[in-house]
């Protein structure tokens, strides 16, 4: 009989830790970021490396959009279409983009990294950095212009009215 009550009290002691965790999980377990979402809040620090004509840097601006999509693209004010993954409480975005001028080719890429620090059904906070490379190329291949960036960014997207 003692052994049957032990083994009842080891299994509520167990169901008991085992919802005490589950009720702790993090809220971005789920995060959905489908659909269209506004800049409310945007901070950005440069930290090293520079912009010029051939690559910028990514500032996000305010009340730009920016859109999930299902088949895991995205689409940000001042990108080219770009991929994205979620990963625990980290948002990946990588873009890449290819310039034809006159005289050269330009690519650039960029891969942006934020740790997702809250989010809510109508907002979610987002800090990390963003990186940039880029190359020139004239009509032969040769290799010209190259240049680099990182920047640290805070930043808030609220969803937006028309989801």
């Amino acid at each position: 009989m003692n052994k049957l009550i032990r083994t009842i009290g080891i299994l509520a002691i167990l169901l008991a830790t085992l919802t005490f965790i589950s009720s702790c999980s993090n809220n971005t377990d789920n995060l959905d970021l489908v659909g269209e979402w506004t800049v409310s809040k945007a901070k950005t620090e440069q930290i090293d490396g520079w912009g010029d004509y051939y690559g910028h840097l990514f500032y996000p601006s305010l009340d730009a959009t920016w859109t999930f999509r299902e088949d895991g693209t995205c689409t940000i004010a001042d990108l080219p279409t770009s991929r994205y993954s979620i990963s625990g409480n980290t948002l990946t975005i990588m873009a890449s983009e290819h310039h034809e001028e006159l005289s050269h080719f330009r690519d650039t890429n960029y891969e942006i990294v934020l740790t997702i620090d809250k989010s809510n059904k109508n907002s979610v906070s987002l800090s990390g950095t963003s990186k940039m490379v880029y190359c020139t190329y004239d009509s032969y291949g040769n290799m010209g212009n190259q240049g680099n960036g990182t920047c640290k960014h805070s930043i808030t997207l609220k969803k937006s009215s028309n989801n």
